[in-house]
């Protein structure tokens, strides 16, 4: 936590209170007067002229704007903006919210008397804190409820569905059935009656909707009073369906007399949102409060504390949203410095020291490869050089994990810069406007490769009891949410009025501080980090459709294609995600109904046990079903292309709206293709079904290759559809086999021969040729846009760097079959241990012998050639792992400066064996000691008999060649599956 990150809290802590509270706004306006009223004086009104008149000091002030001084002013809570109904709601919810993150760090730091809240591990939180989370949690619900009431069917339902589960895990945790068990059904009731009054019932479908909804409702009530309370005591074994029975007719009555006396188009006046929220808020803490009454605090915070926890841990969407304004403030990051440097360097200077800049970062940055790589045999110059830019860099650059891992990336970011810059300037267009443009996207990656790397740095650090980090994060979460919800909260329509708007938002607001503040108070921090990697995961996940989106808006007179609806193509591709995953296990399994559930079953009990490997499998496609899949997600494509077509009004307006709504779905089929499904009320059996195999956190091979897998055959299918010129039909037609093929090439290559990818050489230039096709199609799909917007539209250049694209593409794409060739599986005999092994053609068997080890030997450029050491042991499968810990112990005494690799989501897979990672130090010939890093996979195989497999090597080669065990491992497993 520095002096800028706790400075920046204050100055929302006080904007916030100055929103929350009349007398502050006044004095706040009193303040803003007397410095109007000093800034109009003479001496001060020269010195503003000055400043606004000055483009340098101007530039310097909007820097200095962006990164120190951001203007909270204009976020802060403004109920002056908010319709009356919703003013005590939101002022009511910023009060609480406000009171759960101030006092968050005091129930840290000064618990005074404790009260045990958690037994496994055992916490304890302060008895003054637990007593606030009923009445908190009581506003909570109550404003979900009202303001659930007040919008829409669909969400009424939802919330009182949501209400009565969670309050049902409530009672029956360890309460006995009680009298007070019937106020959450009487609440409910009473939604029901208030969402009937004030709301239109326009036709038959909408008034049948309001019964439904009223029926349901009340069912679930009724169920919910019949089991927990004495009232269904003569019920007898059916008291679960009598009750729903009664319930939905209690549902259907109160609905009835809400409307009594008044038509569809005559509703009976609104109650008041403010009323109907105190009096929810009355009743539900009542109940709360009588449940702590009979079972003590400690009893009912030991109910609550694990309650806040599932619920938080489903609020991953809200995060979600709210992660993807990182993208925007990334966005004014770098506008704010390219106008710096635009307004500070002459124009005629521009373009050539961005040429010296770009070639001298790129000699920066791969300086330490050349040092790496002497068995180049590089001119002493550039060698000197190198050595020279890496000493003179180390202490600030690669001496710091964080920055020497931001410049790993933009290694390859400042030559693919350079080599533009110098395509422009053969061009004779290398001018200020090109170069100014350079230097904004140079400065928008590097911005985006630092808050990645930040982001990712973040969650290793280790956890704190810090009272004032935890304030300042609580304060900066408060104020996240609050301000997000005021820009959510003032839109109105039919379905969401701005008061039912308000209402839902203050509720979530306050749940949201609630467990950040009940998780504080019991010591327990991981609300924080769970944050922090939804926060981090939306960006992840939704960033490149946002970014896709502010790219291809820039410029544009207009998108021919509303937010919202490229938003609900990217939900509804990501929705289509979920069958498909299922139908992929379904078709692992051999199709067999039988075998699956056995699966999930033993998957679903490792996942209880806390195993985090229990979703995980090998991740390949049956090839009938990959070409199965890839036709179905084609065809539903080309179904959706025609829709747009038919609902435009000609063809040359439908293209633009096409292109970016096919691409849509593809991004939400990408983004949910590898990410965990996490969902309420979801069973850990239906979480391993719909869940992914292969997921990924970060920016790594598997992020790039699901996107792309995706993302380009929808492009190629959109522009090759919505093309002109004669025969539709048949570009069509052409349009969809080229899609059908560019997918099915993707999911057979990814993640099916991701060891085979991996394990030698062809990953980077397959990922570059992907890369460079996506590049080149996006570009000629920005000319569509642009031409559709009415922009003067350029079609040849757009061709020719298409095409250009392409033909490296393509040639990218060659090099990496010929890597794969190189690399290719072949059958070695192994006379010593009796087997054969699948080993790549690359490597060479090294003379052994008898019965000793088998030893192969890899290609390389460094000091010392990676080794892979293949043996045999006798026993069991279910001793691999057990085998696997004891070989590591021996190896942690044996090899000097022995550590454990941290596992990541990069770590290669073991096909049902183990596998871990570690690095020691070896010496060369001449005594020169050089880090080795290492990689053992063990394996059952028929017979009782266990495969070891240990591959070591310098780092580069170590990264090269750390997926050739698992490359045999999933070799031999596939040899070995029926």
């Amino acid at each position: 936590m520095g002096v800028e990150s706790t400075f920046g809290a204050l100055r929302k802590l006080g904007h916030f209170l100055v929103g929350l509270s009349p007398v502050l706004q006044r004095g706040a306006e009193r303040a803003r007067s007397a410095r109007k009223r000093f800034a109009e004086r003479p001496l001060p009104s020269r010195l503003r002229a000055w400043l606004r008149d000055s483009p340098r000091v101007a530039a310097l002030l909007e820097l200095a704007r962006v990164f120190y001084w951001t203007n909270y002013a204009r976020d802060r809570p403004d109920s002056s903006r908010v319709p009356t109904d919703g003013r005590a709601v939101l002022r009511a919810a910023l009060a609480v919210a406000a009171t759960l993150a101030l006092t968050a760090p005091l129930a840290l730091a000064l618990p005074g008397p404790m009260l045990l809240v958690a037994s496994s591990p055992a916490r304890h939180a302060a008895a003054w804190s637990v007593a606030l989370w009923p009445a908190a949690m009581a506003l909570c619900w109550a404003l979900l409820l009202a303001g659930a009431a007040f919008a829409n069917r669909l969400v009424q339902l939802l919330a009182s569905c949501t209400f009565l589960y969670l309050g049902f895990g409530l009672v029956t945790l360890g309460y006995a059935r009680s009298y007070a068990n019937v106020i959450p059904p009487l609440v409910l009731l009473a939604t029901v009656w208030v969402g009937a009054r004030g709301r239109r019932s326009v036709g038959r479908s909408e008034a049948l909707r309001a019964w439904i909804v009223a029926a349901a409702t009340g069912a679930a009530a009724g169920a919910f009073g019949a089991v927990l309370t004495p009232l269904g005591a003569g019920f007898g074994p059916g008291k679960a369906a009598l009750g729903a029975a009664l319930g939905a007719a209690l549902g259907l009555g109160a609905h009835s007399l809400a409307r009594a006396g008044h038509g569809p188009d005559d509703p009976p006046a609104a109650p008041s949102l403010p009323w109907t929220a105190a009096a929810f808020a009355a009743a539900i803490a009542l109940y709360l409060y009588a449940q702590v009454a009979r079972q003590g605090l400690s009893r009912s915070a030991q109910m609550i504390l694990p309650m806040l926890e599932f619920i938080g841990s489903y609020l991953w969407p809200l995060w979600y949203l709210v992660g993807v304004g990182l993208i925007f403030k990334i966005l004014s990051t770098t506008t704010a410095v390219a106008n710096t440097i635009k307004v500070w360097v002459p124009s005629r200077w521009l373009a050539p020291l961005v040429v010296l800049a770009l070639l001298a970062g790129s000699l920066l940055l791969w300086a330490p490869w050349v040092i790496d790589t002497p068995a180049l045999h590089w001119p002493s110059a550039v060698s000197v050089a190198a050595i020279w830019l890496y000493r003179a860099a180390r202490p600030f650059l690669w001496d710091q994990p964080a920055a020497g891992t931001t410049a790993e990336i933009l290694r390859w970011v400042f030559p693919l810069a350079l080599a533009a810059a110098l395509v422009q300037a053969v061009r004779r267009r290398l001018d200020s406007a090109s170069a100014g443009a350079l230097v904004y996207q140079l400065l928008l990656m590097t911005f985006v490769a630092k808050e990645y790397v930040s982001q990712l740095f973040g969650f290793g650090r280790a956890p704190t009891r810090s009272a004032a980090v935890f304030a300042v994060n609580a304060i900066s979460t408060l104020w996240l949410l609050q301000s997000s919800a005021m820009r959510a909260g003032l839109s109105t329509s039919l379905r969401w009025p701005a008061p039912a708007r308000m209402a839902l938002l203050g509720g979530v607001l306050v749940l949201a501080l609630l467990e950040l503040h009940a998780r504080a108070a019991a010591h327990d921090e991981r609300a924080q980090e769970q944050i922090a990697y939804y926060l981090f995961r939306g960006v992840l996940d939704a960033g490149p459709a946002v970014a896709l989106y502010v790219w291809a808006s820039r410029g544009a007179v207009q998108l021919p294609l509303p937010a919202h609806r490229l938003l609900g193509a990217f939900c509804a591709g990501a929705a289509a995600t979920v069958p498909l995953t299922a139908l992929d296990k379904l078709a692992a399994w051999g199709w067999s109904f039988g075998d699956l559930g056995v699966a999930l079953d033993e998957r679903a009990l490792r996942l209880i046990a806390g195993e985090g490997g229990a979703l995980d499998g090998d991740g390949a496609l049956d090839p009938f079903w990959a070409l199965s899949r890839a036709a179905l997600i084609v065809a539903s494509w080309s179904a959706l292309a025609w829709w747009v077509e038919r609902r435009a009004s000609d063809r040359a307006s439908a293209s633009a709206p096409g292109v970016l709504t096919l691409v849509a779905v593809a991004l939400g089929l990408a983004a949910a293709s590898k990410a965990q499904l996490a969902l309420p009320f979801l069973s850990p059996r239906w979480m391993v079904l719909l869940t992914p195999e292969r997921r990924s956190s970060g920016v790594d091979a598997h992020f790039v290759a699901t996107y792309a897998t995706y993302a380009l055959p929808a492009l190629a299918l959109g522009l090759v559809w919505f093309s002109r010129g004669e025969g539709a039909g048949l570009r069509r037609a052409g349009g969809a086999l080229l899609a059908f093929v560019l997918l099915s090439i993707g999911l057979a290559l990814w993640p099916s021969q991701e060891p085979w990818l991996t394990a030698g050489r062809a990953l980077p230039p397959l990922g570059a040729s992907a890369l460079v096709a996506l590049v080149a199609l996006v570009w000629v799909a920005r000319a569509r846009i642009d031409a559709a917007a009415g922009s003067p539209a350029a079609p040849r250049p757009a061709r020719l760097v298409g095409a250009a694209s392409l033909a490296v593409a393509a040639l990218l794409a060659a090099a990496a079959g010929a890597a794969l060739y190189r690399d290719r599986p072949v059958a070695r005999a192994l006379p010593g241990l009796a087997m054969s092994l699948p080993v790549p053609a690359s490597w060479t068997l090294q003379p052994t012998t008898p019965g000793a080890a088998g030893v192969f030997q890899g290609s390389t450029r460094g000091p010392l050639p990676p080794v892979l050491v293949v043996s045999v042991d006798r026993a069991r499968p279910d001793e691999v792992r057990a085998l696997l810990v004891q070989r590591t112990e021996l190896a942690s005494r044996a090899l000097p400066g022995f550590q454990l690799v941290r596992r990541s989501a990069e770590t290669p897979r073991a096909f049902g064996g183990a596998v871990v990672e570690y690095a020691f130090e070896m010496r060369t010939r001449g005594g020169v000691p050089v880090p080795v890093l290492g990689t053992t996979l063990m394996q059952a195989q028929p017979g009782q008999r266990v495969l070891s497999m240990t591959l070591v090597g310098t780092l580069d080669d170590w990264r090269a060649a750390r997926w050739v065990p698992s490359l045999i491992a999933q070799r031999l497993a596939d040899e070995a599956r029926p």
